[in-house]
């Protein structure tokens, strides 16, 4: 289906359940205020139950709620479908990716960089803009992060574009958590050996 079909599908279930929700919530005010009048509801409802042509039409009114309701669950649902993938074209066929094998890709890149201890991207696919890649680091150690950032940015963009041969635009963000210096490593071992010696020790009385 058409991009912009499905848009505008969009937009008349959206129109159409906004009437609906006014018109509930119209009725729980008159109620709540005493503005309607009970029994003549009743009576309207048993007319209503009374006329076979009041039954059709409620009843289709009905098959068309629930028609409606499927259908814009069917849209929400393709369309999450589709920004979790990324498709392209071969000439045998379509062929498609998930994100979450582009996400694999970079944690395995990360992986053989010695200056990352820990790494973890998040690939999101629009239309309009592409790839967009966030990556959020903890590095090992002090460096020039300008320089690396920049390095690792290309690394991970001329990768993704080389594996997969995506000609939409690949954006990489990245985010740097935490920068473990090399004082911390000590510390963390001196408790390390603290702990151990705790529990090897017997207790003085």
């Amino acid at each position: 289906m058409p991009e912009e079909v499905t848009m505008k599908i969009n937009n008349l279930i959206v129109i159409f359940y906004i009437i609906i929700s006014l018109f509930v919530g119209a009725i729980l005010i008159g109620f709540s205020l005493h503005v309607i009048d009970v029994s003549a509801v009743v009576f309207q409802i048993n007319e209503l139950y009374s006329s076979s042509n009041a039954r059709i039409t409620l009843g289709s009114i009905g098959a068309l709620l629930i028609f409606f309701s499927l259908l814009f669950a069917q849209i929400i649902s393709a369309r999450r479908e589709r920004e979790k993938t990324i498709a392209f074209n071969n000439p045998s066929g379509q062929v498609t990716i998930t994100l979450f094998a582009v996400e694999d890709l970079i944690r395995k890149i990360g992986q053989e960089l010695p200056q990352i201890k820990e790494i973890r991207p998040d690939v999101i696919a629009t239309k309009k803009k592409g790839l967009l890649v966030n990556i959020r680091l903890i590095l090992r150690s002090e460096l020039n992060i300008p320089e690396f950032t920049s390095q690792l940015q290309e690394i991970v963009r001329s990768k993704i574009q080389e594996i997969l041969g995506v000609e939409e635009q690949i954006t990489v963000k990245i985010h740097i958590a935490k920068i473990q210096t090399q004082q911390e490593k000590p510390n963390k071992k001196k408790k390390e050996l603290a702990l151990e010696q705790e529990l090897v020790e017997p207790p003085r009385v």
